[in-house]
């Protein structure tokens, strides 16, 4: 009986060597999570952040500013304060 496969962070099997080892299972299916499905895939399923924080399941605490400065150091410095 061949495996079902479930690839968490999906995207990043695309390289020939991973491929080959998927191949190597002889899958009868594959399933791929990813947050950043590449072209082409077969969506199946598409959860909105917005789904995903009124179910509660964000649980970083984000906070987002845009700030005028280009500069990296003063993105470093504000991260740090």
């Amino acid at each position: 009986m061949s495996p079902t496969i479930i690839l968490d962070e999906g995207q990043k099997a695309y390289s020939e060597g991973a491929q080959a080892t998927i191949r190597g299972f002889n899958p009868s299916l594959i399933v791929e999570l990813s947050a950043t499905p590449p072209r082409g895939s077969n969506i199946l399923v598409n959860i909105r952040c917005r789904e995903l924080d009124q179910e509660e399941m964000i649980k970083l605490d984000l906070h987002v500013t845009n700030r005028s400065s280009t500069s990296w150091k003063d993105t470093l410095a504000d991260s740090v304060a």
